[in-house]
């Protein structure tokens, strides 16, 4: 490490410790180092040809519906309302079939949801810590494992059930949990956590979450390392929202830019996992994209009230114990409520694996929509957080 660079980590490492938030650079994903088209490209056909994508719904030429206004998507043109659209719905095995011309947007389309192809409003963003001209990678202060999963999508022996839209890999709330609490990340000492580790993705269900926020206050100055948390009071299932949980990202800070129009201008950016699929994976965000997607109010029925989304910030007490319950069992205070999210989804793990049959009417147990009955009224026993330090 050059001198210069040493200058710069430790700048970043005080203003931390001083619990100042530094200063942040971002730019769209595409335009950075960090995207390599080809590669990417690649990497999603390997994918289409495996049938990872089987099931995902695509919105054929995306972001000009003109390319589509010829005789190879005119089986897909939906018009609704005046406005017509392209969307195709991949099926396993179908890949190969499809016209060249259908393919190339098929592949278009997912650099846009993914990378961020075609200038989306809320794109992932490439971020850095700044010095003058020098730039620090957040991933500086959070854990080795997250920023391995960055960009990355994740690995087989990480899957949870199926594949594609029906995995269940590391998701939101154990990427934000693990970033910051694994004994590897210089977040975690700088909070004095116990020595804990994190470093095996899994997916985290929303039981287990709840429990290791007992750990963490609330607070309205949010600074660098905070947990950015979309939830609801009462912890019931509801479309997107699972034992009152609905998202959960990293808060890095706010960037000050020219907007524009040319006058200056703010944003928030978060670490974040915007799903659980295997569609999904790690990235920088502008967080009023998240509150575009998590704040919408909760569906409702005529038995069920309507409920709204909060957002919170929530940063984790000095000396805490948020411990894994996969490495340390009962050390944790999180295990009852793992235990509890294993039984919940233990069913729907085996169906979407093949292993036993769907139930009648073709779906497996606890689809996206909805929990089974049985699953809704879970009740975790009260703990507080330990002081055990075994991270072992």
């Amino acid at each position: 490490m050059t001198l210069l660079r040493a200058v710069v980590c430790l700048f970043v490492f005080s203003a931390i410790a001083r619990s100042e938030t530094p200063q942040l650079r971002s730019r769209p994903l595409v335009q950075s180092a960090s995207f390599d088209r080809a590669k990417a490209v690649a990497v999603i056909e390997e994918r289409l040809v495996r049938d990872v994508y089987s099931g995902y719904p695509v919105d054929l030429c995306i972001d000009d519906p003109r390319r589509c206004d010829c005789e190879a998507f005119q089986e897909y043109r939906i018009s609704e309302n005046g406005t017509v659209s392209y969307k195709l719905t991949l099926k396993s095995g179908d890949w190969k079939t499809l016209p060249e011309v259908v393919k190339k947007e098929v592949v278009n389309e997912i650099l846009y949801v993914t990378w961020g192809v075609g200038k989306p409003t809320f794109p992932p963003l490439d971020v850095a810590f700044v010095d003058g001209k020098t730039e620090t990678s957040p991933f500086s202060k959070l854990s080795a494992a997250a920023a391995e999963r960055y960009l990355t999508y994740a690995r087989p022996e990480a899957h949870a059930g199926g594949v594609g839209r029906n995995a269940y890999v590391p998701n939101c709330w154990f990427n934000a949990i693990s970033a910051i609490c694994d004994e590897s990340a210089e977040y975690a000492r700088l909070r004095s956590l116990a020595k804990a580790n994190w470093a095996h993705p899994r997916f985290m269900g929303p039981t287990e979450f709840r429990l290791h926020m007992k750990n963490f206050d609330e607070t309205h100055e949010p600074q660098f390392g905070d947990i950015v948390r979309y939830y609801t009071d009462e912890a019931y299932y509801d479309g997107m929202i699972y034992c009152g949980e609905v998202h959960a990202a990293v808060y890095l800070g706010v960037e000050s830019f020219q907007g524009s129009d040319g006058k200056p201008a703010t944003r928030e950016l978060a670490l974040t996992k915007n799903g659980r699929s295997d569609a999904d994976f790690l990235i920088f965000q502008d967080i009023a994209g998240m509150d575009q997607t998590y704040l919408s109010p909760a569906g409702g029925t005529a038995q069920t009230p309507q409920r709204t989304v909060k957002k919170g910030y929530f940063r984790v007490r000095r000396d805490s114990s948020v411990i894994n319950p996969v490495i340390c069992g009962t050390v944790s205070s999180a295990y009852a409520g793992y235990v509890l999210d294993q039984k919940n989804y233990a069913d729907r793990f085996l169906c979407l694996s093949g292993t036993v049959p769907p139930a009648e009417g073709g779906n497996c147990p606890l689809n996206s929509d909805e929990l089974l009955p049985e699953h809704q009224a879970v009740q975790v026993p009260e703990r507080g957080p330990e002081k055990a330090s075994s991270g072992k």
